[in-house]
């Protein structure tokens, strides 16, 4: 038996989801559109189903398996762990580019402080998780 999830470890799973599912759905649905704003583009047809999959797949899946754990208390750990090294990845390399290759512009920026707060967030909603999991039986 599993101890269910803090509701706060729950709201952050499910905003997560929901976030990575709707910005998945864009990516599939307008790769390019979708990445104007951070400049990336397809040069032929076989780049735009790249860009399909591993930006809009990639985010469809992991809001669909945050989705699915803010319900499902034996996956919520995993999956706020999961959301805390994908977000530390993400804001570390974009850091490194800004630093590394001069890709420095306001949208960076935001990103960049979008990912740390987003890290924060989710290292509290697991810190929460696992004294909940190891505190007395409810």
């Amino acid at each position: 038996m599993h101890t269910p999830l803090p509701r706060a470890s729950r709201i952050v799973l499910a905003f997560d989801g929901v976030a990575y599912l709707a910005l998945g759905l864009w990516l599939v649905a307008d790769p390019t559109g979708g990445l104007a704003g951070v400049q990336v583009t397809a040069l032929t047809p076989v780049g735009e189903t790249e860009l399909r999959a591993m930006y809009g797949g990639l985010e469809v899946g992991l809001g669909l398996f945050g989705l699915h754990a803010a319900r499902n208390a034996a996956l919520g750990i995993g999956a706020l762990w999961a959301n805390v090294y994908v977000l530390a990845g993400l804001a570390t390399a974009r850091a490194a580019g800004v630093l590394l290759g001069g890709g420095d512009a306001p949208i960076m920026r935001a990103l960049l402080a979008f990912e740390l707060v987003s890290l924060a967030v989710n290292i509290w909603a697991l810190r929460a998780a696992r004294a909940a999991a190891s505190g007395p039986p409810a």
